[in-house]
């Protein structure tokens, strides 16, 4: 979906979550769905993505956001199963929303390989990383994408780490 039904939950119930769990991170992760290959403009997308991130940070201040984008998704294109010609309109505005929102943004598309990735995870790899269907992860294709995304947490969580030691070396 396009993460818009997300504005339905009321700042007061989104207050209250955080009173009871604490959240330390909000990732958000859709837009699969949006995709239209025909579709050249996401500005309206980019437009609902900024309206979802400032609902949950006005509801959690300070808790930090990170959007991971799509991922390679393939289609019958030009006779041949290829990226979706979506992807990478849709990847910028969500990359754009999450610049615009001062919060962290991960290329699932890029960092899976980017155009051609589904086509060579369902056809090109044994074992197969995707179903059939060219969208969909199978298990071992989820837990390759998990680490992708661990990786770059942990990446980021070591600079934070460096950066915050070398800040009191400099006091």
């Amino acid at each position: 979906n396009s993460g818009i039904g997300l504005l339905r939950i009321a700042p007061e119930v989104l207050t209250t979550f955080q009173s009871h769990m604490d959240y330390d991170l909000l990732v958000l992760q859709f837009g699969l769905n949006v995709l239209n290959p025909k579709l050249l403009d996401y500005d309206w997308y980019e437009d609902q993505l900024i309206s979802v991130i400032r609902h949950y940070q006005a509801a959690w201040p300070g808790v930090p956001v990170l959007i991971i984008g799509v991922p390679d998704k393939a289609t019958q294109w030009g006779g041949a199963m290829q990226t979706d010609p979506s992807i990478p309109r849709i990847t910028a505005a969500q990359r754009a929303a999450a610049v615009r929102c001062r919060a962290g943004f991960f290329s699932l598309y890029e960092a899976m390989g980017g155009a051609g990735t589904m086509v060579n995870w369902v056809d090109g790899r044994q074992p197969r990383l995707a179903n059939l269907d060219y969208t969909h992860f199978n298990f071992i294709g989820a837990d390759r994408v998990g680490n992708l995304i661990l990786d770059y947490l942990r990446t980021g969580y070591t600079a934070y780490q460096a950066e915050t030691q070398l800040s009191h070396v400099d006091q």
